[in-house]
């Protein structure tokens, strides 16, 4: 898959993803000023792909600044370390990375939030409670998305860090382990919640 490819099948998956969460996508291909697309009206939030690493080509960042107000940038979130949230135009912007598993990881801990909140914070996706079969370890300082399958009468983890594709179309939800926590054992109970 070339970079486009794969912004692309991140923007495909996050137009289903909006709109399974109740939302209205509205997607804008490359093409445009990124400052205008922060700018522009007619939506009630803005998420880009890309741009956010340290490279010289990832400016969308910089285009935030310009446009607007960065809150944050290099969240201590794995995957999606180089994300980044803040505000053009009055509204909530998300700038995730342009690698799948971390916009995906992005969308689910902190878009599908947003989108939440525009709607008065109703939540349509249920979690539930399950009990972990395996062992999840977690980098003490960094919240981390662990996707996992269901094995019986709980769930098995199957990866974090990094997403492989292949894992992401196995998986049956996803739970998040907390940044001051060295993980989970067998056996714990945990919030599982449903991939779009």
């Amino acid at each position: 898959m070339g970079r486009n490819d794969i912004a692309d099948a991140i923007a495909d998956w996050l137009a289903y993803a909006i709109a399974a969460d109740g939302g209205e996508p509205v997607a804008t291909r490359p093409g445009g000023e990124v400052e205008a697309l922060l700018t522009s009206g007619g939506v009630d939030a803005v998420a880009m792909i890309g741009g956010t690493g340290a490279s010289g080509r990832d400016d969308t960042v910089h285009a935030l600044a310009r446009s607007g107000s960065v809150e944050a940038h290099g969240i201590a979130l794995l995957p999606g370390e180089t994300a980044a949230f803040g505000i053009a135009n009055s509204r909530p912007v998300l700038l995730m990375p342009g690698r799948l598993d971390a916009a995906v990881a992005v969308w689910l801990l902190i878009g599908q939030a947003i989108l939440a909140r525009l709607r008065d914070g109703t939540e349509p996706l249920a979690s539930s409670k399950s009990t972990l079969i395996g062992k999840i370890t977690s980098t003490v300082g960094l919240t981390e998305l662990v996707l996992v399958r269901q094995v019986g009468d709980g769930v098995e983890p199957l990866a974090s860090k990094y997403l492989p594709l292949a894992t992401l179309a196995q998986a049956d939800g996803w739970t998040v382990i907390p940044a001051a926590s060295e993980g989970l054992p067998p056996g714990a109970r945990i919030t599982v919640c449903p991939l779009p």
